[in-house]
């Protein structure tokens, strides 16, 4: 009875084993379904903003916000961009932040902060002079250009997103709008063959690092000497909390 005893407590030990592996397997597949389903949404955002980038260039000569019909600037920086962008209705407060940052939404009769955003557009000062970069910030349709994307979050020694919160290299992935109006989610910062304006082809070009005016360069917020600050990931939706628990 003994012997028996024991195989029945192993076996029951090793039931509650298989149960516990099955369902943490379970939690697993639904995190990373809960991930994917936020991707996906996040895409469709960044797709949203890209062309509503595009349809406002179609009543303004073809620019994009911050721009004049005459092509001279006025406020390019994102929270210029953005304000515009929400003050003519092309999207809600909500829409201008990922679904894995939990922020309060612009509301009507405020000034846009960063505290309203989670994207970045592309850094089309032109203080230096102009850059290829500025030529893409109007109707070129032109598929190579990126000019929204998830931004940076990483500190100056690597880089980070939204979904990727630890800092790794070149650990940044997210979404990316295109000129032309499409998007996708990119594993890497570092993308092939896009132009700028009349610059050459870039072979690989890093979204968050320059080497002239003719390649991507994507900006969030910059410090008072005009260099980028990335700011962090910030607090993550609920369910995403509660599912990481």
């Amino acid at each position: 009875m003994r012997r028996e005893t024991g195989y029945a407590l192993v076996e029951m030990f090793v039931a509650i084993v298989a149960v516990g592996l099955a369902i943490t397997l379970a939690t697993a597949g639904l995190d990373e379904q809960k991930r994917d389903k936020l991707k996906r949404r996040s895409v469709t955002q960044v797709r949203g903003i890209i062309q509503s980038l595009v349809t406002y260039g179609g009543v303004n000569t073809e620019w994009y916000p911050g721009v004049t019909a005459e092509g001279e600037v006025i406020d390019v920086s994102p929270t210029g961009v953005f304000q515009i962008l929400l003050e003519n209705n092309s999207f809600s407060g909500e829409y201008a932040i990922s679904p894995m940052e939990d922020l309060a939404p612009w509301q009507p009769n405020q000034k846009v902060t960063a505290d309203n955003l989670s994207y970045a557009i592309l850094d089309v000062d032109i203080s230096a002079g102009k850059t290829d970069r500025f030529r893409e910030w109007r109707q070129t349709i032109n598929t190579r250009a990126i000019a929204v994307s998830d931004r940076n979050t990483g500190a100056e020694d690597g880089y980070a997103s939204v979904w990727t919160p630890h800092v790794d290299g070149e650990g940044w992935s997210g979404g990316i709008g295109r000129n032309d109006g499409s998007a996708s989610h990119e594993a890497s910062p570092i993308l092939n063959n896009t132009k700028y304006g009349r610059g050459d082809a870039n072979e690989h070009d890093h979204l968050f690092e320059s080497q002239g005016g003719s390649d991507a360069l994507m900006t969030f917020s910059k410090d008072e000497d005009g260099k980028e600050a990335p700011v962090a990931a910030r607090a993550v939706p609920p369910e995403i909390a509660e599912s990481n628990e």
